[in-house]
Order: C-alpha cells, then structure tokens, then sequence
C-alpha cells in the first residue's frame, strides 16, 4: 500500500508532499517528504526519503539495508518546454546485521556516506492525447557525481533518455525511447538489463533474475540499478557499468479506435494493443564485445563441484512481440463542501487504479 498526501496555497507557489509505502509482509518501508518553492523565477526544492530493506540470505544471515537520502535542487526554467537543474545531495547506506544468534550480534554495521551533486537539462514538448497517448518529444540529459566520506569512492554517471512520439492514424500512436547511462570513475554503478520496471513474480522466488551469469559484486562497484524495459529476458542476462536500450511500440487503443462514439466506461477506454520491440546491450569496460565481460561467463554449481565456462556471446539482446494493457479503477472520490470552498478527493476508498499488462 502507498499512501500520498499534498498541500499547496491558492497560488501553488509553495508545495508540501509527503508520502509512505509499507510492504504487506513488512520487511520493507520507504517514507518520503518534498517541500518546493515556485515562487520567484527560479524553482527550489527539497526532498527527504527513507528506505528499510530486509534481506535474508541463507549464507549471510538476515541483514537490514537503510537508505537515508536529502536532496536539494535548485531549476531555471528557459520557458514552458525546457529546464536545467542543479542539485546538492547527501545519502547515507547502512547494512545492519539483524542479531539471530551471539556471533551475529556482535557483527559491526557497514556502509557509507555519500555527498554529491549533479546537473540535469529536460526538454518537453509532449501533448497527451489519451491514456498512455501522447504526441511530440520529450529528452533528458544528466549528470550525477557522488564522493564517499567514509570509505573514499567517486562514482559518476551520465545518462541520457530521449522518447518521440508520432501519430499515425487517428488514436494509433507510434512511441519510441533511446536511453543509456554510462559510469566512469573509481567506484562504479551496475546496470542489470532485462525484465520490466515494477515486475511482480508469482512462481517461484528469484526467478525472475539470472544468476547463471555472475552479478557485479567486486569492489569497483558501489551502486547497483536496473535497466529496463528488456521484456523477454530475465535480469541480469547482461551486466555492465554502461548500457543502450531502444524501445519501439505500437499503441492501439481498439475500442476508442473502432467505435467512433464516446466510451463512458473507463476500464473499456484504457484496453490498448501493443506491439513492441526491444533491443539493448550492457557492459562493462570500452566495448560490449570485450570477453571478459561477464555475460561471457556462465556457472555452473553441482554439491560436488563448481565448473566456470567462458564463450563469447552477442552481446545485443532483441525482443519482439505484442501486448495488451488495461487499467481498472476501484473506489470512489468523496468531495466535502466547507461553505467557503470544498476539497476533492479528500480520500479515496479502496484502490485508486491497478494497470494490467500482458506481454508475449
């Protein structure tokens, strides 16, 4: 469950929005507040945001990661389309040693502490033209740096995501992303391509990441994230401190396209068909064909023995296939009139929206 709440004045010159998501078997938490300013031709910002992990690892024990971050930012607005903005950030990283017995208890809590600052440009010239609809496009380009105080680390990351959006027939809608991020410096960030955002396993556990492939756990590195969407493949199918990914997909809302009457119904309005196509690679050092890249190596782990196998492979991923998404709307809005006003939406019974997809 994910509660949000925000407050504004009259003006939305000043902005308050605070926010907290507790897991349902409670293992996880993450709480999150946001003050901004918009007053004046530069936009101010700050944000605070907590997150609690617990991992139970049968060979490390039960450990609990805590992420504190603080972010303060600060954006000039060129016009309605662009922006650039600087930020200021300090993150804390915590891995606690849950006690389970006397050696665990007296285990001391790693982590580190991280200051850092970045840049980021955004150009938006999107229209929304339906759910999921829009036409034009829309492009960022960042820049994060981040300098470890306890442990002496310097990360940098460079990114980019560009998406263009092209009408081709009435509400059929072609879209289009390019992204990639590239991590340079001492210390480095791991990108896991394959899956999608947000994906939820119903079998067994784990399995939606590949660990055949070894994951990028030496020293080198200080962040890990993934890289998304790569649909067909498990994560972790390649690995790097760099990545691209081109993602093209066909939308079709077939009711709205078919009936050329309004459609009341909310649910038969979001029903969309998709065609897609992915492609993508990651790696690590100059180039994806190195062999020491790590998709190159695959284990294998018997009780008896462990065999280490490397073979070049492409390192390109591609997918292709179709999709359907809908999203369904559960509860109601409640508006209370005060005499002098009224607040809508003041809370909302239930789930506001859950979005389906299927992909093949």
């Amino acid at each position: 469950p994910f509660l949000q709440a925000k407050i504004s004045d009259n003006l939305n010159n000043y902005q308050i929005e605070g926010g907290v998501r507790i897991c349902l078997g409670m293992k996880a938490s993450d709480y999150f507040i946001k003050y901004t300013n918009l007053r004046g031709r530069w936009d101010k910002s700050f944000f605070a945001h907590r997150r609690s992990i617990v991992l139970d690892n049968e060979r490390s024990g039960v450990k609990k990661m805590v992420t504190e971050v603080m972010k303060f930012s600060i954006t000039y607005p060129f016009n309605e389309r662009s922006k650039i903005s600087f930020n200021a950030t300090l993150r804390q990283d915590r891995l606690i040693t849950l006690a389970t017995d006397s050696a665990s208890q007296e285990t001391p809590t790693q982590g580190n502490i991280y200051t850092g600052g970045g840049v980021e440009y955004v150009y938006d010239n999107i229209r929304s033209k339906g759910l999921n609809l829009f036409q034009g496009l829309r492009f960022k380009i960042y820049n994060d740096n981040y300098i470890g105080q306890l442990k002496k680390a310097l990360v940098m990351n460079n990114g980019f995501d560009a998406r263009y959006y092209l009408k081709l027939h009435r509400q059929i809608y072609f879209a289009t992303r390019l992204s990639g991020a590239f991590s340079i410096g001492p210390q480095k960030t791991a990108y896991y391509l394959g899956g999608v955002e947000n994906q939820q396993g119903f079998a067994k556990k784990n399995t939606n990441f590949n660990y055949n492939i070894p994951t990028l756990n030496t020293p080198e590195y200080s962040f890990q994230t993934l890289a998304a969407p790569m649909r067909g493949f498990l994560r972790n199918t390649r690995g790097g401190s760099n990545f691209l990914l081109f993602n093209a997909e066909v939308r079709i809302p077939l009711l709205s396209y078919l009936i050329k009457k309004p459609i009341t119904s909310e649910f038969f309005r979001s029903i969309m068909l998709i065609g897609f196509i992915d492609m993508g690679t990651a790696w690590q050092g100059r180039s994806p064909y190195d062999i020491n890249n790590p998709f190159n190596t695959q284990l294998i782990q018997t009780p008896s023995y462990t065999v280490t196998v490397s073979s070049r492979r492409d390192p390109m991923l591609y997918s292709t296939g179709i999709g359907a998404r809908a999203k369904i709307f559960l509860g109601h809005y409640v508006k209370i009139d005060h005499g002098w006003g009224y607040i809508e939406n003041n809370f909302i019974k239930g789930l506001t929206t859950i979005s389906l997809g299927l992909d093949f």
